[in-house]
């Protein structure tokens, strides 16, 4: 049985003003682009976090310039979508990074965080900038990261790998449901089998329950045997063409382990396919 739910209409893009958060903002206005959303366009100084930061003369240069930025932010953006549907806010805050997402999260009832995210320059480094781990696994908001190599394409295909030990509550599936429709995209979920041993009772019970409420959105179960993970993974990716991936952050060894930090050379999604981060 198909659940209806409200839209997603109020959009955080978090920004530094860096190639890298045009990246992401470009992806966001291109996902979103004939929808009538919000877009929050969120500056968060870090740089000093003294109590008398705000009385002095350092917070009103901070402002001034942050304001010349925006300016030319909103400048760039109404060239580059000069037909769009949306509204944009831009907003400047003094906040430790984190604790400044969370707030303003909760302050403007915020349905998804768009955030870009720079790579590693090798296999022992951490794929994420850290600021983008720290939101993924401390603020409870479905977030879009984009991947500095991403580049916007109509999405055809969303990869949800899973192990089907998960009941994956209505909070997930509305958000899989809302990004999937917004293109009329396709969701392909993968079991990356490390064995032949098939599913038990209660797999077979979430997968069904999985499958009853994606109804009235194209989706199919796939399995693929390899002892690697991430290679499984990749594979699956290039031959189904998949355009984003789409996981619960629950086991976040298992999230970094996927996404952000694989050991393989032979995966290179990671720094090109967006991630969608769910929370139950």
């Amino acid at each position: 049985m198909r659940h209806t739910f409200l839209t997603m209409n109020r959009i955080l893009i978090p920004t530094d003003f860096s190639e890298n958060s045009w990246n992401a903002i470009f992806y966001g206005l291109s996902f979103f682009q004939n929808e009538k959303v919000v877009f929050h366009l969120l500056h968060i100084n870090t740089v000093k976090l003294d109590v008398e930061f705000s009385k002095n003369k350092n917070n009103c240069d901070f402002v001034k310039s942050t304001a010349g930025k925006f300016s030319n932010l909103l400048e760039k953006i109404n060239k580059s979508f000069p037909d769009h549907n949306y509204s944009l806010r831009t907003v400047s805050l003094h906040s430790f990074f984190t604790l400044g997402i969370k707030n303003y999260i909760n302050e403007q009832a915020v349905d998804l965080i768009i955030m870009g995210t720079k790579g590693a320059t090798n296999l022992n480094e951490i794929n994420v900038g850290s600021h983008t781990w720290e939101v993924i696994t401390k603020v409870k908001c479905p977030i879009l990261v984009i991947p500095e190599k991403a580049r916007f394409k109509v999405p055809v295909n969303i990869g949800f790998p899973t192990d089907f030990n998960v009941l994956y509550r209505s909070k997930i599936v509305s958000t899989l449901q809302q990004i999937a429709q917004k293109h009329d995209t396709a969701i392909k979920i993968l079991r990356v089998a490390q064995s032949q041993k098939p599913l038990d009772s209660n797999q077979i019970k979430n997968r069904e329950y999985l499958s009853e409420n994606l109804t009235g959105i194209p989706h199919s179960f796939h399995v693929i045997e390899n002892p690697n993970l991430e290679i499984g993974l990749q594979s699956f990716i290039s031959n189904m063409n998949i355009d984003i991936i789409a996981m619960l952050v629950k086991n976040l060894n298992l999230v970094q382990r996927i996404i952000f930090k694989p050991t393989s050379e032979q995966t290179y999604y990671h720094n090109e396919i967006p991630f969608l981060a769910l929370h139950e």
